[in-house]
Parts: C-alpha cells; structure tokens; sequence
C-alpha cells in the first residue's frame, strides 16, 4: 500500500500485468517474466496485488501459460491474480477451455488481443458472442488491447459492451495513440466500460478521462513487463493532476469493487509516497 503523508493508506492494485514466455519479450520460448519475478518490485513501489495474464503467443491456445498463471495465483494468493488469455480462433475449443476455467473458479477475467492473436473484430459475433455467453452472471471481467488496429479500435469494445450490460469491460491503454478521444467520447454512454491507464501519454490524457467520465471508471494498469511499473504508478500519482480521492479510486477502490478484492492489510507492505 501507499502511504501519503498525513499516513492514510492507499490501496493499490494493478489490473494490467503479463507473464510467461512470449514471442515478443525476452528470448522466444524462454519463461522469461515469472510470479517470483514480479513481488520484489510490487513491494518496492506500493503495488498491492496484480491481475496478471499470458504474453503473445498467438501459436497457441494459451492454456499451458493460463494454467501456468493460475499456479502462481496460488502460490502467492492475494498478490497475484489470473486472467485467462482466451484465443478466439480456437471457436468451439476456445468455449471448452473457458468453461473449464469458469467451473474451477481460478480466474478474475478474461484477457482478448484483437491485434496479434490472429486479427479479429472485438465485436465478432461468431468468435466473441459465444464467449461472452459463457460468462454471463459470473462477476468477470473482460479486458482488451486496444488501438493501433481496426479490429481493436475502442468503440468495436464498446459496442460488445452494449450487446452484454451485465459484464464489465476495460479498454486497455485509453484505446491507445490518439484513439484515447474516441474511447472516452463513447464510454460516456456505456456503464459498464472502464479505461485503464497504461501506455496512455501524456499524463493530461487521463486527468481529461476522468474529469468527463467521473473519478470511478478509470483503473491503474501498468502493462508490465513491457512498460516498467514504477515509472507507470508515478505517472498517475505525480503527473495527471488528480485530487486525493480520484486517486484512491483509481489506484484501488474501482478495480477492487469490479473484482471483489478483499486486501489483508496486515500482510501488504507500506510504501511512503515522496
């Protein structure tokens, strides 16, 4: 946890967190960012507990780095949480694998790139609708890259959003490169439609978001390994020009609601903020 000066503590959870082995990170194949791996730098800089999900690999079907994830989940319980990362392409396979991961009640989520597992529109009707069937009335919550592609594009998201009120949905990095006006333009119309933080640059872009949306649909996320966490946290602590409350609710109090996180404060390391 943060601790500000006057000593109240700050929940702090990161919702945007990879692991694994990747094609695009480290040494193809190689497991090169693990459970172990992440805890010394959560407890350096106040990161309470992560939702983590697999790397690229879009040769596969993830289920060896979902269960892999889902391990370290248990391991290291109430710091590390498991998304399963859900590769569409796999249709009917890919409605097994969920089912078995919904059943066994190990993961907080399910995590969809449109962009490099193998290029499909975020709204699809043939490859997500079946999916979101499944999770329907289960508390998870469904997290996308977005930007960069047409398939990803923050209002494809939104339009899934619409077709299925009752699942919460996050657009990964404010829709990303300019796409952030459209995501936060289209999310005023949508409850059920949060934007994380990560790669969003610059910092002004998220004090815009939350002053149009309102202090509870914007959630901490650091896209780590690929961006490096402290440096992400300090962004929106230092640099957006947020109140004291919009904070609490975006370093914590949002995601932990969305999820149903209960912190046990008397295991989480304190972290003064300078």
């Amino acid at each position: 946890m943060l601790v500000r000066r006057d000593g109240k503590e700050v929940l702090v959870l990161d919702c945007h967190v990879h692991m694994g082995s990747s094609l695009f990170y480290g040494e193809p194949g190689a497991d090169t960012f693990r459970g172990e791996d992440i805890l010394p730098g959560m407890d350096q800089c106040g990161v309470d507990a992560v939702f983590a999900c697999p790397m690229g690999n879009p040769h596969t079907n993830y289920v060896e780095e979902n269960d892999r994830i889902i391990g370290y989940s248990k391991k290291y319980p109430n710091r590390i949480f498991a998304y399963a990362r859900i590769h569409p392409w796999y249709k009917e396979k890919a409605v097994d694998i969920l089912k078995k991961y919904v059943s066994q009640g190990v993961i907080k989520g399910l995590k969809f790139h449109p962009q490099v597992d193998g290029s499909y529109a975020a709204n699809s009707k043939v490859l997500m609708y079946p999916l979101m069937e499944e999770i329907k009335g289960k508390g998870l919550v469904v997290f996308f890259h977005s930007g960069e592609v047409f398939e990803a594009v923050p209002g494809l998201i939104i339009a899934l959003a619409m077709d299925f009120p009752d699942i919460n949905f996050v657009i990964g990095h404010h829709g990303l490169h300019g796409l952030h006006q459209e995501a936060i333009a289209l999310a005023k119309h949508v409850d059920n439609v949060f934007l994380d933080t990560s790669w969003c640059s610059p910092p002004s872009i998220i004090r815009t978001s939350v002053r149009t949306l309102g202090k509870h649909r914007v959630i901490f996320g650091s896209d780590t390994p690929y961006l490096v966490m402290p440096m992400e946290l300090d962004k929106v602590v230092k640099h957006c020009g947020l109140t004291e409350d919009e904070l609490d609710c975006i370093l914590g109090e949002n995601y932990a609601k969305l999820i149903g996180y209960q912190p046990n404060r008397d295991k989480l390391p304190r972290v003064q903020i300078k």
